[in-house]
């Protein structure tokens, strides 16, 4: 990609590409410290691959633990993402009864998320908005995608219009982040108390 885009004279045009990012985000609007530990671990996909395969996991040998661990990034991201469990079954080669377990493995794996996912799906479903990290507000197409506009950030047209949410909100909030600090503020999603 070298040469594609190049930075005016004096100045250098610099890409990032934050690690785990989206999980990372989770955890923190969700204060959820299971997830927070699972990002901080030296293979984040082998800890998803033990909450999501529990005693198949422990048992599996080194080739199997692969093969799962390989199943976890898919189920992962997939789920973050929206995939449901039909879907979910289709990619990872399981039956949907299958892959919903898996799903309400992973949820009860990180509650704080869990919790969380559902209280900004039930504002976008009552109001079609929500309220980013940041305290922008956004409107959110659907309560299905609700959770992605938070962690991930909206499409593209949000993008283009300045409503990226999530962690396309980092850099403009960098500031916050800066020096590890950490700082994040708990999300509220427009819905009052909680």
């Amino acid at each position: 990609m070298a040469g594609v885009a190049i930075g005016d004279e004096g100045f250098t045009l610099v890409e990032i590409d934050y690690s785990n990012a989206e999980n990372v985000m989770a955890a923190m609007i969700a204060g959820d410290s299971n997830l927070s530990a699972a990002c901080q671990a030296e293979d984040f996909h082998s800890v998803m691959g033990a909450e999501y395969f529990g005693k198949q996991w422990q048992e599996a040998d080194t080739a199997e633990r692969k093969r799962l661990r390989n199943l976890s990034k898919k189920i992962t991201y997939g789920t973050a993402y929206g995939m449901g469990a039909k879907r979910l079954g289709e990619s990872i080669n399981v039956s949907t009864e299958e892959a919903k377990r898996i799903m309400r493995a992973k949820d009860a794996a990180f509650p704080r998320v869990t919790h969380w996912r559902t209280v900004a799906q039930k504002q976008a479903d009552d109001t079609h908005r929500l309220k980013l990290w940041t305290g922008r507000p956004v409107a959110v197409p659907s309560a299905f995608v609700a959770w992605n506009y938070i962690c991930q950030g909206g499409g593209e047209r949000d993008a283009q219009a300045g409503d990226c949410g999530g962690v396309g909100d980092l850099p403009r909030q960098g500031d916050a982040f800066a020096g590890g600090t950490g700082y994040a503020r708990r999300a509220d999603f427009g819905s009052g108390s909680h």
